[in-house]
């Protein structure tokens, strides 16, 4: 590409990050500096975009800060990476090509998007306060249509990646490092409200996707995207800190999926694994180089420990169940170290002496009364797992001499370990737990008797230590009482979403181009609030002008046959002090009596408000004309554990009838004004709302349905095309062996199986990662056919 068409590809992206810089609300000068740094790295390594975009692409979002959430802080690192790319790579041969099926149904895709984002458009407005700062405008359209504009943008700069190598070398590592920010934001907002394993409580993370504030899967879907790309690290061959570092990632990524305690999260990942397990084991199968017995036994064995586990953690809790885990790891390498000789006299001396030292060690710190792991149960039990533990390290990688006298120590220790771990159930959970823990370490004994099955390397490591991380994060979960709760209401959940999409489905226009073109992108909201069947009307909001140009929120408050909905939150973060009075002071007026407005102080992340101070419920506010209220208020613990998630909110209720606000202030004794913009002269600048518990009226619950709601059947139709023929490609490939087709194949299934419960494409940052991530699987080589 000649030097004036990269310039001139390269000026549209430069141009509209200008103007979009010039214009952020929130610390300005810090976005312009991080943006320049980047565009510094892309300069430098143009194809660092592929490693950092996916990495920063579940947290990039600062709209409960800045107030805007169509156009974010994703969408600017976008346009650098546009601007620079185009620039840089322009000029570089494509490494890789699109077949021709792939390009055809691609533009196809494109085409209907098009099309029904202009039909979302309509009535064409010119824009105002209100245009970008609400789902209900149909300027929501185009917020909802750049997830797709955004992948096709990226194709060219992806073409010219170093070829699939290239692209698996930064895309890999990126979803790698997205998946572990997300598993440590979700951690870190139960670690901070529910508690880290208080697994009774109804409180399901967002972590760091603001497009939940409504509700949706954004989380759920992402997270069966990323979580795949783990055994890329596990599955190929790789560095030993890869495969460290995936089993690490193997862990956060269990437990993250599985304290979401969303249902189509663990069917995502359960049919991931089955399309790895499939696509992995299948052709070895096929070819002989893996017995049919063999998987039969593991799955047997398998099946086996899961029921005994189970039953062990019931009645002896997580102690039985950590010292069960640690048997069975040291019986995965007792059993395939057993080709080497061992001398009967080493491991009967080592079993009983350290029997001997265990059994003092437990009357000993038994006598003394001691608390937590200085228990004699549990000193008895981490000294002889420790003692095991370093015998088999010796056994395994030790020096050539000491390898038969080790792994002999460590089939002595063996048997005292067991007795620990049956003494460790005993002191928890009495006979009931010791009999639980006694049938599951049978079979361990049992298989040590017989001949190895398995030998000591890398994928039997890695299998063991996946089992082991599934089992751990599982089991205490499934048995958690919110999980009963939730499989109990699994048939009713079901017929009400059954409901929900046909009552999605009885509110498109009936006539011959909606069906067939749809309704529009992003115009479900729009549509739900003003002709829903149930006579329902979700909360809302807008902002207003009055003659002398005084700009003013306006909120309606939510309307339910059953006479009470839960109120849209309008909110805002602001900084406070534990313990410090503040003056909150604001204007309001009613065009109605009986109409309630709530402001109040909470500590929240992005749902479900904790620990409120309410200084403010008003019931009887100045009709027509502007009142003004002040209160004094305390901040009590607000701001002690949490000082960045202190919200300001504002919520109404009552009759059908508008509640004006304006002019709203909180300061401290030191005069600092705590509330931005509280005049709502820059509109919507600095505020955002959620709709904690009604997520019904936001999203159609379903990507198929959402398809055909939006884009009418040829829409539906190019979208199935696209799965189809792209499922048949991976599958086959994966089939021949190549392991990376089996991961992008794991990954967008599990978002397809997300998308059969919740809408996807309805987040543009997850349409951009569905269709990157489709873009790349289905990229070849230029010299391949």
């Amino acid at each position: 590409m000649s030097h004036n068409a990269r310039t001139l590809a390269a000026l549209p992206p430069a141009i509209l990050l200008g103007v979009l810089l010039a214009d952020y609300p929130f610390q300005p000068l810090t976005a312009t500096v991080l943006t320049g740094i980047y565009c510094a790295l892309l300069y430098w390594r143009p194809q660092l975009w592929l490693l950092l975009v996916p990495a920063a692409l579940p947290w990039l979002d600062l709209s409960p800060w800045s107030g805007r959430f169509y156009i974010d802080e994703l969408d600017l690192m976008l346009l650098a990476t546009l601007t620079v790319g185009y620039w840089r790579l322009a000029a570089k041969p494509h490494d890789s090509r699109l077949p021709s099926a792939a390009a055809t149904l691609l533009a196809m895709i494109a085409i209907f998007t098009s099309v029904a984002a202009w039909r979302g458009l309509q009535p064409l407005t010119a824009p105002d306060l209100n245009s970008y700062a609400n789902y209900l405008s149909p300027y929501s359209s185009l917020r909802a249509a750049k997830g797709t504009l955004w992948a096709l943008l990226l194709l060219p700069l992806l073409r010219r990646a170093g070829g699939t190598a290239g692209i698996a070398a930064k895309l890999v590592p990126g979803m790698l490092l997205g998946l572990l920010f997300t598993g440590m934001a979700v951690m870190t907002e139960r670690a901070l409200f529910p508690g880290m394993l208080n697994f009774s409580s109804d409180y399901r993370p967002t972590a760091p996707f603001a497009s939940m504030h409504t509700g949706g899967a954004a989380l759920d879907a992402y997270l069966a995207m990323s979580f795949p790309f783990v055994a890329w690290w596990l599955l190929r061959p790789a560095r030993l800190w890869q495969t460290a570092a995936a089993l690490v990632l193997l862990l956060i990524g269990l437990f993250t999926g599985f304290t979401l305690f969303s249902r189509d999260v663990w069917l995502a990942y359960g049919a991931s694994a089955a399309v790895l397990a499939v696509l992995h084991a299948g052709p070895q199968l096929a070819t002989g180089r893996l017995r049919a017995s063999s998987v039969a036994a593991l799955a047997t064995v398998m099946a086996l420990l899961c029921v005994l586990l189970t039953a062990a953690f019931t009645s002896g809790g997580y102690r039985a169940l950590g010292t069960l885990l640690v048997v069975w790891a040291a019986t995965l390498v007792l059993g395939g170290l057993r080709h080497q000789p061992i001398s009967p006299r080493y491991a009967a001396g080592a079993a009983v002496l350290l029997s001997f030292t265990a059994t003092a060690a437990f009357m000993l710190l038994r006598a003394d009364g001691l608390s937590g792991w200085l228990k004699g149960p549990y000193f008895a039990f981490l000294l002889t797992a420790a003692c095991c533990a370093s015998a088999l390290l010796l056994a395994a990688v030790g020096p050539l001499r000491w390898r038969m006298g080790a792994h002999a120590a460590a089939l002595g220790a063996f048997a005292p370990l067991l007795g620990c771990a049956v003494l460790v159930a005993w002191h928890w959970g009495g006979a009931s737990a010791a009999h639980s823990t006694v049938l599951a370490v049978l079979p361990a004994v049992a298989l040590l008797c017989v001949r190895p099955m398995w030998r000591i390397d890398r994928a039997t490591i890695s299998l063991g230590c996946t089992a082991a991380a599934v089992l751990a994060v599982a089991i205490p979960i499934l048995g958690s009482a919110y999980m009963e709760e939730r499989m109990s209401t699994v048939k009713r959940d079901w017929e009400h979403r059954l409901r929900h999409w046909d009552e999605a489905l009885h509110m498109m226009p009936d006539n011959w181009d909606s069906r067939l073109l749809g309704v529009g992108l992003a115009r479900y909201p729009a549509i739900y609030y003003w002709h829903n069947r149930l006579g329902e009307q979700p909360g809302s909001y807008g902002y207003e002008s009055e003659a002398d140009g005084n700009r003013y929120l306006r909120l309606l408050p939510p309307q339910h046959p059953r006479g009470y909905a839960d109120p849209l939150r309008h909110l805002q973060l602001v900084p406070l002090t534990p313990n410090t009075s503040y003056l909150l002071a604001f204007e309001a007026r009613s065009a109605a009596k009986n109409t309630h407005l709530t402001v109040a102080l909470c500590r929240r992340w992005l749902l479900y408000p904790q620990d409120c101070v309410t200084p403010a419920t008003l019931s009887r506010l100045a009709r027509n004309e502007w009142g003004h209220y002040q209160f004094m208020v305390n901040s009590g613990s607000l701001g002690s554990r949490t000082p960045a998630l202190v919200q300001l909110e504002l919520a109404t209720y009552g009759p059908p009838a508008a509640i004006d606000v304006d002019n709203i202030s909180l300061r401290g004794t030191d005069g600092v004004e705590r509330v931005r913009n509280g005049g709502f002269t820059q509109g919507h600048d600095g505020w955002f709302f959620s709709s904690d518990r009604d997520h019904l009226p936001w999203h159609i619950k379903n990507l198929y349905v959402h398809t055909y709601f939006e884009q009418g059947w040829l829409g539906l139709a190019a979208l199935a095309l696209l799965l189809s023929y792209s499922g048949w490609r991976l599958a086959a490939r994966a089939w021949a062996g190549k392991e990376g087709a089996a991961v992008y194949l794991a990954a967008l299934c599990g978002a397809l199986v997300v998308g059969m419960f919740d809408s996807l494409f309805d987040v543009p940052r997850l349409t951009l990662l569905f269709f990157l991530l489709l873009g790349a699987a289905l990229l070849n080589d230029r010299t391949t056919v």
